[in-house]
């Protein structure tokens, strides 16, 4: 392994934990359930859910970027929202998307309601278990 992957790979491990350590019992607080309508406008607010997206019991399942992230089942207030992803998944194209949505939980699973176009980024990988994997290979 040369010398910059060898400093870049670094930067990533040491990016990933924060100088500051959570106690136990805050690393293991229970997060904030919404119960977001699905047919309303009740909440226009949200956030970006950056991951990997697939297609599992006929649902798209967005799979986070962060290590240990969590799955979550998409729901598109508008279909053209996921249109740009349909070929790229049929394709086994590599992507990762940027989601904008509302986060609640529906029956013991995590839902975003996704209420703006996806941002797609075609052949890349946001997992650094992807770039891991691209680093030993060369």
């Amino acid at each position: 392994m040369n010398r910059l992957k060898f400093s870049v790979l670094c930067a990533l491990t040491l990016g990933i934990f924060p100088i500051g350590y959570l106690s136990a019992s805050e690393i293991h607080t229970e997060h904030p359930i919404s119960n977001v309508s699905m047919e309303q406008e009740v909440y226009a607010g949200g956030d970006l859910f950056p991951g990997t997206v697939s297609i599992q019991n006929g649902r798209y399942i967005l799979k986070r970027c962060t290590s240990g992230g969590d799955d979550y089942v998409l729901d598109f207030t508008d279909p053209k929202f996921s249109s740009g992803m349909n070929p790229l998944i049929n394709n086994k194209t590599q992507f990762w998307v940027n989601v904008f949505g509302v986060y609640s939980e529906e029956k013991n699973e995590h839902h975003l309601k996704v209420t703006q176009p996806v941002e797609i980024h075609k052949g890349e990988s946001c997992h650094l278990s992807d770039f891991l994997n691209d680093l030993i290979d060369e």
